[in-house]
Formats: C-alpha cells, sequence, structure tokens
C-alpha cells in the first residue's frame, strides 16, 4: 500500500542519515549531551548531598554569627557591582538568615550562639549603624531573641560605636537581644540619639540662574527640598523628627525590655554620653569585659562552631534535597502539581525591593511594574494551591503608574478572596506605601 511504501521510504531514510558522517556526529553529539547532562544532574545531587552536611560532624557545635563576616541584605540578586562594594563579606539572603537562626534553635546539635563584631559601622555591616537599615537589625534582633528563649546565646563586641565618631545605639540594641552582651576593655558605649543633616541647593542654583520645576504634593512630600528649599520646611523638619523620635524609641524600648530596667533609665545612660566598658558593666548595661576570643573558647573554640552563612546554605540545600526526594512519590501517586508541590494550601512570599519604574528594566535592585502585576496576577490561575500572599515590600517609591499597576493587581487578588498580608522592610514610602494599601 501507499503507507507501507512511504513507512519504508522514510525508514531507509533515516538509515541513510544515520550512517552519514553527518548522522554520527550527530548522534556522537547527542550522547554527549545526554552523558553531560546526566553528569551535572550528579554533580549537582552530589553539591547539595555535600552542603547540606555542613554540620553533621558536629554533634555539639554553636552557631557563630560574625556581623563583620556576613551581610545580611533583604534580598541577594543585585549586581555586579553589589558584590564587589560586599568585598570579602559573604552574602545573605535576610529571609535565609532568620530561617537559620530559628532551625539552629530546634537543632538538639546546636548548643549555643555567638553574635561577633569588631564594632566596625561602615560599608558592610551598615545596617548596624544606619536608619535607613533598621527594620533588617529589627529582624535579625527578633530571630535572636527567639532562639535566647530556649538556648543561651551572647553578643561580644570589641566597642559600641567608637568615641562619638560613630553611633552605637543599633549594634546595641541587636546586641541585648542576646541572653549576654561582653565588650572588649578599651571598648565603650557609644550610644547616643538620632541626628541627620541635608545639604540645600536652592541658593547655589539661584546663583547660576538655573530654574527647577518642581511638582510636589502637599508639605510632607520633601524628596526633592534639598533643591527646591534653603532649608527644612515645617513639614520637612515635622516629618524628619517624627521618624528619628520613632525609630530611637523603639530602640530604647527593646533595650529596656531586654535590660529589664525602665526606659528612663536606659535614656539616662544614653544621656551621659560615651560610656567605658568598666563603667557599664557597674550599670549593668553589659554583663562582662572581655575579648571576644575568650568567648569564642568558652562556646568551644573554631572546632565547634559553625558559621551562620555555611548554616544558612546547608538548610537551603537540605530543604532542595528534600523537594528531589520527595517528588518521585507526590508523582506516581498524582500528587504532583505545576509548581512542583503539593495539594495543600501554601503561603506565596511575593518580594518586591527598589525604585517603582513602569514596565520592565535591566537595573538591578529595581521593581518592574509589568513584572509584578504579571506574577501576581498569574497567582489564583497558574498557582492554585495558594491561598495568601505576603507582600514583603522594601521600596522608597517611583513611577505614579507603576505603583498603581501593582496596587491594582494586589486589589485584585483580595477581590477572588486571597488574602494579602504586607510586611514593610526597611522603607515603604510614596509609592511603597501605595501599594502596601489596597482597599480592604
Amino acid at each position: 500500500s501507499m503507507e507501507e511504501k512511504a513507512t519504508k521510504r522514510t525508514t531507509t531514510l533515516v538509515e541513510q542519515v544515520r550512517k552519514s558522517w553527518m548522522g554520527k556526529r550527530v548522534i556522537r553529539t547527542a550522547k554527549a549531551l545526554l552523558v553531560l547532562g546526566a553528569g551535572g544532574c550528579v554533580l549537582t545531587y552530589a553539591g547539595l548531598r555535600a552542603a547540606s552536611q555542613v554540620a553533621t560532624g558536629k554533634p555539639n557545635f554553636f552557631l557563630d554569627f560574625d556581623v563583620d563576616d556576613v551581610l545580611v541584605e533583604e534580598t541577594t540578586d543585585g549586581n555586579f557591582l553589589d558584590k564587589i562594594l560586599a568585598g570579602d563579606r559573604k552574602m545573605l539572603n535576610l529571609r535565609d538568615a532568620i530561617d537559620a537562626i530559628n532551625e539552629a534553635k530546634a537543632d538538639k546539635r546546636c548548643s549555643s550562639l555567638v553574635l561577633r563584631s569588631s564594632g566596625q559601622t561602615q560599608e558592610g555591616n551598615a545596617w548596624l549603624a544606619g536608619l535607613a537599615s533598621t527594620a533588617t537589625m529589627q529582624e535579625i534582633r527578633a530571630a535572636i531573641k527567639n532562639f535566647t528563649s530556649e538556648k543561651p546565646s551572647v553578643a561580644s563586641f570589641s566597642t559600641f560605636g567608637e568615641l562619638g565618631t560613630s553611633n552605637g545605639l543599633q549594634a546595641y540594641t541587636l546586641a541585648t537581644a542576646c541572653e549576654k552582651v561582653t565588650c572588649a576593655p578599651t571598648g565603650h558605649l557609644s550610644i547616643t540619639g538620632y541626628a541627620t543633616r541635608a545639604p540645600f541647593f536652592k541658593e547655589f542654583l539661584d546663583k547660576w540662574k538655573i530654574q527647577l520645576t518642581v511638582l510636589q504634593r502637599k508639605e510632607y512630600k520633601n524628596a526633592l527640598n534639598n533643591l527646591s528649599e534653603s532649608g527644612y520646611t515645617r513639614g520637612h523638619k515635622e516629618a524628619t523628627e517624627h521618624l528619628l523620635e520613632t525609630i530611637f524609641e523603639q530602640c530604647v524600648g527593646d533595650i529596656a525590655n531586654s535590660l529589664k530596667v525602665t526606659k528612663s533609665e536606659v535614656t539616662n545612660a544614653i544621656d551621659d554620653g560615651i560610656v567605658p566598658a568598666s563603667a557599664a558593666l557597674e550599670a549593668k548595661l553589659i554583663h562582662e569585659v572581655c575579648h571576644t576570643q575568650k568567648v569564642l573558647d568558652r562556646a568551644g573554640g573554631e572546632k565547634r562552631a559553625v558559621s551562620l552563612y555555611r548554616y544558612a546554605k546547608a538548610l537551603r540545600a537540605r530543604k532542595a534535597l528534600d523537594q528531589i526526594h520527595a517528588f518521585p512519590m507526590k508523582f506516581l501517586r498524582g500528587m504532583a502539581t505545576p509548581d512542583g508541590g503539593e495539594e495543600d494550601g501554601a503561603v506565596a512570599l511575593v518580594t518586591l525591593q527598589g525604585a517603582i519604574l513602569n514596565g520592565t528594566s535591566d537595573s538591578a535592585h529595581v521593581i518592574e511594574s509589568t513584572t509584578a502585576t504579571k506574577l501576581l496576577r498569574k497567582i489564583p490561575s497558574s498557582m492554585p494551591r495558594v491561598k495568601a500572599v505576603v507582600l514583603r515590600v522594601d521600596s522608597p517609591g517611583g513611577s505614579v503608574v507603576g505603583s498603581d499597576e501593582i496596587w491594582a493587581a494586589v486589589s485584585d487578588l483580595q477581590e477572588k478572596e486571597i488574602p494579602v498580608v504586607v510586611s514593610m522592610g526597611n522603607v515603604a514610602a510614596s509609592g511603597g506605601d501605595y501599594i502596601s494599601a489596597p482597599p480592604a
């Protein structure tokens, strides 16, 4: 029949191609790619297993959180420049850092936690001093406080601030989450209130006859006041003072709660200015005056130390292995879903960090309205397991149009009876506040 003849011709053609030099090369290449692919999978799996077993050889280890060694960021998917600026410090996602501390609390092999730092407050650990990173400090502090509720913890800082050149208030606030706080003999508590200053260029621009057109909505929208004003306006000053006072009160409250003293006692210590380590010990602001090495030796020394970074990476690798191991059985039971999970409900975490742009962009640390909107609108149809969404917002604002597009997508989720909970990071201003406040 014609069908049999067509089949025979096709078989003959395939055989001729297979036997030709080109066909042989294609087959060899395909085999090589198959082997390489399988080999790559094996290597990846072996790498995950090796990473997940970081702490298994240390049955009684302590979690070593060296603030000078690890840079904790909201996300670690920044550009190449971010990694250069981090220097020798390892970059760790905030969520991974918190998960690692929480896991260590439940890990029977983990005996304690040591939080340590030289007390420097610039570059890699600026989140211990910068107002713009207060929320990061507070998130980590809460995790350490939770750990301390069941296991011993020690904060060992060489100093908290230095001779008035840097403010150690946030570093000290973090340290007091631990059960015990130590300071080096030559260190001190240089903890002060918050202050800020801003340059104003209006007179400079007027001198050079440069006219600047600024569109401002109400008196508290002060992003461009540095260019349009000669000094702080009433609204600008009021907003800035309120921000500083609020953060200061939060730090004082956390310290007082941990030390079991009144807020006035904490503010009195701050009003005293620079407090040497010996005086801080007498005032019961710290528990011991000693060098960090002594604290590490007591905890078990280098042989029993597992860094927070390595432990966090091990935890992430273990989670990946658990998914790999569980998937075959889920698939055989017909429980696997397109997003790789089970049929049970899940909570989606959507992180929106950076300036808000309308459309798309190749820049790092920005929120693309198009990308964010597509993701949020995709959840109801493509992710049926998701029963709620946590929106993590860390943004100073940006495009009004882009903010409105994201706001509409968040509102649509709520209309489809998917609850949205907003978790604000270091900043949620202007457009960042806009997308955080959809109609209830």
